[in-house]
């Protein structure tokens, strides 16, 4: 028996989102948050991660053969974000923004020499800055997670994205 898949990472990527996310929480609120900076940067990497592929299954609902995924992701977010009604999602740009910046940090990383004074907090995950420190806050992925839902809803909600669908789908072959 073969099935004719036609797989959607939009949907993984949101669920690992979510479990992230979630792992977070629950160690915050708990005594032990060992590893606790380290899951907060794996959930922004895995929403910057979203926020991309998001853009780009808009961008081939909406434009289909004439969208240009190798295209910059201001460009490709500002051409998708055009056509998708997305005006009710509180700071969606400052958002997507911040997890690019985010994600070009952290995932395309390259050595680097900085100065910056020791932090003194405790509940500081690093003694020395990191230029994303800002969003590594509970507040900031959370935020983030809300307006990743708004631009979701917005897509599902579009009719020239429809076909391509949101979800993992198999049917079975004869």
């Amino acid at each position: 028996m073969k099935f004719l898949v036609k797989y959607k990472p939009h949907s993984d990527l949101e669920n690992m989102v979510r479990y992230q996310l979630n792992l977070v929480r629950r160690k915050a609120a708990s005594d032990n948050q060992s590893g606790l900076g380290l899951d907060m940067q794996a959930c922004i990497i895995s929403q910057a991660f979203l926020a991309e592929a998001l853009i780009n299954m808009a961008g081939y609902g909406i434009f289909r053969e004439k969208f240009r995924e190798r295209d910059s992701y201001i460009k490709k977010r500002s051409k998708v974000l055009s056509q998708l009604d997305i005006g009710h999602i509180a700071d969606l740009h400052c958002v997507l923004d911040s997890l690019q910046e985010t994600r070009d940090v952290l995932a395309h990383a390259k050595p680097s020499s900085y100065e910056c004074e020791p932090k003194t907090e405790e509940d500081e995950f690093s003694v020395f800055c990191q230029p994303f420190d800002a969003y590594l806050n509970i507040k900031f992925l959370e935020k983030a997670n809300t307006a990743l839902d708004g631009l979701w809803a917005a897509m599902a909600n579009n009719k020239l994205i429809d076909e391509y669908g949101i979800t993992t789908t198999a049917v079975e072959l004869s």
